[in-house]
């Protein structure tokens, strides 16, 4: 009955009226339903899989095995969270928390706080891996002479700007720092700081989609977006252990 409704033009324009009306906005009703079956797909996913996975920020590219979250969830199967607020778990539950392009979204204080958070839901023993752009390419890249994959950056890089500014690297940086919601951009060092300062040892810097742990294999997606060279050319990966 509640399907054959959805079809019938006055029924469906005036459900949408008395939702404006009542400032029930389509992402609301979204939050809403992921914030009602958190704590059930969380319940689910923890009783159904020995080894246990988390993925902060999955985006559109849920791993199969892992429980994925994200603060805009696009799939049925990721679970709402904000990284930036206390995680949904008791302490030492997972085996493994993996994180790609995400952190750099946030302040460097939210920052810290979820690499504590992810320090806290961690089993002794567990691990991390982070993956985020890094502060170093950016540099490089305004450095003479530039190699053939960092000109082509800066060319790829065109179809970010909607103006006449010119395509150098000095806009692409600049660029960089600004869009896509970034807040703050990482280096080795200072993942490493925070990383330590959580508890966390062992820690070292990795290839994309290489780790002495199997978990960690081939996971890294961002080169869908923009390729398998740039990705090398912008990430900086790191693992830690707790």
């Amino acid at each position: 009955m509640k399907d054959f409704l959805k079809k019938i033009p006055l029924v469906t324009s005036s459900v949408r009226f008395l939702r404006n009306i009542m400032g029930v906005t389509p992402d609301i009703l979204k939050l809403n339903y992921f914030k009602e079956k958190r704590d059930r797909d969380i319940q689910n996913y923890l009783q159904n899989n020995s080894v246990k996975k988390l993925q902060i920020g999955c985006q559109n590219h849920p791993i199969p095995g892992w429980l994925n979250a994200d603060i805009n969830p696009m799939h049925e199967e990721v679970i709402l969270m904000d990284a930036t607020q206390s995680f949904p778990f008791e302490d030492n539950t997972f085996d493994a928390v993996f994180s790609e392009h995400m952190i750099e979204h946030i302040t460097f204080s939210e920052g810290v706080f979820m690499v504590k958070e992810c320090y806290s839901i961690l089993k002794p023993g567990g691990t991390i891996r982070l993956s985020t752009p890094d502060i170093k390419f950016l540099i490089d890249l305004y450095r003479e002479p530039k190699s053939e994959i960092q000109q082509k950056y800066i060319e790829f890089s065109n179809r970010y700007f909607k103006d006449n500014r010119p395509l150098s690297d000095t806009v692409v940086i600049n660029n960089f720092f600004k869009d896509w919601g970034h807040q703050f951009i990482y280096d080795f060092k200072t993942l490493e700081y925070i990383l330590q300062q959580a508890g966390f040892t062992d820690i070292i810097a990795c290839e994309v989609y290489k780790s002495e742990h199997e978990h960690f294999q081939q996971l890294e997606k961002h080169a869908l977006e923009l390729g398998e060279e740039f990705n090398r050319l912008e990430s900086v990966i790191i693992e830690a252990t707790k």
